[in-house]
């Protein structure tokens, strides 16, 4: 089915209704599967970025067009991500094992990390790639979430399961 389906948020800084396809208005649980990347617009793309994708196919290109301030395409998806995981269960799965360097997301080069990222949260999850690949602090996405509370300002803070974030970190 991919009819859209009105979501409301009226909680939203940018964005108090979206459309998203109907499989995902109806789920209960969202698995969000990425590939991490560095992006040419987003400076990384990782598990909030990922969630863009329910957004209908040509609505996408509206919400470009609507939102074409790099400020503000960042705070509507902040908005999505915050709305999905305030109305479902939203588990994301990071594939950095061979991530993406260069102009990305469709122009970079293989690049591997040798980590597999989860997280309840897209929010925390997209804060340990942002220190995996060096950008500490530098991803814009990263810190609107921080700045809403959606995540600690310091991956440090998370609590990780397995390898340390500084183990798997890229050296440049």
């Amino acid at each position: 089915d991919t009819s859209a389906v009105q979501m409301p948020f009226p909680e939203g800084k940018k964005v108090k209704m979206f459309h998203v396809i109907a499989p995902v208005a109806e789920a209960d649980v969202l698995i969000d599967l990425c590939k991490l990347k560095s992006h040419s617009l987003t400076k990384m793309s990782a598990a909030v970025k990922n969630l863009f994708g329910v957004i209908p196919g040509i609505e996408k290109f509206e919400m470009h067009a609507t939102f074409p301030d790099y400020g503000d395409f960042v705070a509507m998806l902040c908005d999505l991500c915050e709305m999905l995981c305030r109305k479902k269960t939203v588990i994301a799965i990071t594939d950095a094992v061979v991530g993406m360097e260069g102009n990305g997301p469709t122009a970079g080069t293989p690049r591997k990390i040798g980590a597999l990222l989860t997280s309840p949260s897209p929010f925390a999850s997209d804060l340990a790639c942002e220190k995996i690949l060096g950008f500490e602090g530098t991803v814009p996405l990263v810190r609107e979430a921080v700045s809403r509370g959606l995540c600690p300002a310091d991956a440090h803070a998370l609590d990780i399961r397995g390898a340390a974030i500084d183990t798997v970190a890229v050296p440049n």
